[in-house]
């Protein structure tokens, strides 16, 4: 999912989202009240160590938000390159796989 982040109303908006499944989409245009410490951490990451965060919505489970910063010149974040995923779909997933016992049988 790609999201606009608007720093006077601390809201996201979805732009993109390549899920296809209904249930898990965030819609164009779907605001998402965002957490000011989570944004904080892109906005003055250090470049020293693995940049993401959890979060959990109430109507989309667990999702892990993975990204860099883009800086201007002197350093200003003029926006972050953020990746979503849903950690809930994935263990549903990782559920539905049936793995061959040792030996192979």
């Amino acid at each position: 999912m790609w999201t606009a982040f608007d720093y006077e109303t601390e809201r996201g908006v979805a732009i993109a989202d390549a899920e296809e499944d209904p249930a898990f989409v965030f819609r164009t245009g779907y605001w998402i009240k965002e957490n000011m410490d989570v944004v904080n951490r892109f906005q003055f990451w250090d470049g020293e160590d693995i940049l993401y965060t959890f979060a959990v919505f109430r109507e989309k489970g667990w999702i892990c938000t993975s990204g860099l910063p883009v800086r201007d010149e002197d350093g200003n974040m003029l926006y972050a390159v953020l990746t979503d995923m849903s950690l809930t779909r994935l263990l549903s997933g990782m559920k539905q796989l049936q793995f061959a016992p040792p030996g192979g049988h």
